[in-house]
């Protein structure tokens, strides 16, 4: 008798996927563990636009500052440090000369770099502003470009304020400063009052909407020699 050999048989595709476990469905855990993965991504993105939005506006910011005390530098640049007809000048112990002189009431007026000690431009105070180079009123635009106005006068630029401080200071150390009224006529080298350098600085503020405090956006220094 001839062997018989017995020839497995494959299983047909169909009997295949019989075998297969069933698929197994997300647990309820899973779910919650996926959702709050989610939503930790979402917060953080949210965050990121948030900082990203802040950094944008204080640089912004930033750089309307460092405009406007620019602008006050550029006013002051060609002035002499003291009134170029009266002069600075003591008269026993009295100074006479300093700050804005009779007839000098705006400071479109002011001649000298002594006119502008203490001033201050920005909405609301004693002098309007902020200013520019030419002293004319910096005007506050819509986000078309168009210059806002109240009862027909044009609105100035909103929250922001230029202060001026002038201090005389030693001639060969800027770093001592001297009253206004102060000279040295006792001992060598011998400097009238109206012979100090002078060292401006220009504070630069905004006042932000729905703040109850300016923040000190751009501070610009110089020594008028």
């Amino acid at each position: 008798m001839g062997s018989h050999v017995t020839t497995p048989s494959i299983p047909s595709s169909a009997q295949r996927r019989k075998r297969r476990p069933p698929a197994r469905a997300f647990t309820l855990l899973e779910c919650a563990l996926a959702m709050v993965i989610l939503a930790v991504g979402v917060l953080a993105l949210i965050e990121a636009q948030g900082y990203f939005y802040t950094a944008n506006q204080f640089s912004s910011q930033s750089a309307t500052g460092a405009y406007l005390a620019g602008e006050v530098r550029e006013r002051m640049r060609q002035l002499p440090k003291h009134d170029p007809v009266t002069g600075l000048f003591k008269t026993g112990s009295v100074l006479s000369g300093w700050g804005p002189d009779t007839g000098e009431t705006v400071p479109a007026d002011y001649d000298d770099v002594d006119d502008f000690d203490g001033v201050e431009f920005g909405e609301g105070g004693a002098n309007a502003g902020p200013v520019d180079s030419s002293g004319r009123i910096i005007t506050q635009t819509d986000i078309n470009g168009v210059v806002e106005t109240s009862g027909g006068l044009n609105v100035a630029l909103r929250g922001w304020r230029q202060r001026v401080i002038v201090d005389k200071v030693e001639p060969f150390n800027y770093a001592v400063v001297r009253g206004d009224d102060y000279d040295n006529t006792g001992s060598a080298p011998v400097l009238r009052v109206d012979q100090y350098a002078l060292r401006v600085t220009v504070i630069v503020t905004y006042l932000a909407p729905g703040q109850t405090q300016p923040a000190e956006m751009a501070r610009l220094v110089w020594i008028v020699p």
